[in-house]
């Protein structure tokens, strides 16, 4: 029985020290990819690619929304929703500094949520 609380003990201690990457698998590296696309996709002015791939991002997003409630603060994860919307708008409006903004402050958050 103690070595069993001992093993649980440090397979705890070892998810603590090495951080979030052992729980961040390849569906949670696409947000990271999606959001690399769309900021490329802005330099190069594509517009609608922009904001289909932050479509796509979004829905990724709902799917592991779960995960990131468990792994972020309260502020990281609406933060981040809120900071999708603003994107969104600013690629309607094809405003190149204020979608930059948002793709930052995007990735910001994404580190945040993913790294403890």
């Amino acid at each position: 029985m103690f070595k069993l609380k001992l093993v649980a003990a440090f397979l705890l201690l070892l998810l603590l020290l090495t951080g979030c990457d052992l729980l961040k698998t390849q569906k949670d590296d696409l947000l990271f990819t999606s959001v690399t696309e769309v900021e490329n996709q802005i330099k190069k002015k594509e517009w609608d690619q922009a904001t289909s791939t932050i479509s796509d991002f979004q829905e990724l997003y709902n799917k592991r929304k779960w995960k990131i409630r468990l792994l972020g603060e309260l502020d990281d994860y609406k933060g981040l929703e809120a900071e999708v919307i603003s994107l969104k708008e600013s690629l309607r409006e094809e405003d190149e500094m204020e979608s930059r903004i948002a793709i930052g402050q995007i990735m910001h958050r994404l580190h945040l949520i993913y790294n403890i």
